[in-house]
């Protein structure tokens, strides 16, 4: 996984998943040319991510999946790309 900086949604790419960390809340952004395999790692990591946040932050962090849609997501956050 690679931490994307300076993010913008143009760095979102269909055949990949990504996760962005909103705080209390992860988003896994999956693109419409993902595979499943691809998908089911996001998900993983992003589960992973969120039970150590929730350690370091003490809160509830949520996880939402967003597949192929574009959201304006009005947090400071950023993404992680996941690779084969």
């Amino acid at each position: 996984m690679e931490r994307i900086t300076d993010f913008c949604q143009a760095d979102l790419v269909e055949t990949c998943a990504f996760f962005l960390d909103g705080f209390n809340k992860i988003y896994v952004w999956v693109g419409k040319k993902c595979t499943e395999g691809n998908t089911e790692s996001a998900m993983k990591v992003a589960k992973e991510y969120a039970a150590q946040c929730e350690k370091d932050r003490k809160l509830n962090v949520e996880i939402e999946v967003l597949i192929n849609i574009y959201k304006s997501i009005d947090l400071s956050i950023y993404a992680v790309y996941l690779s084969i």
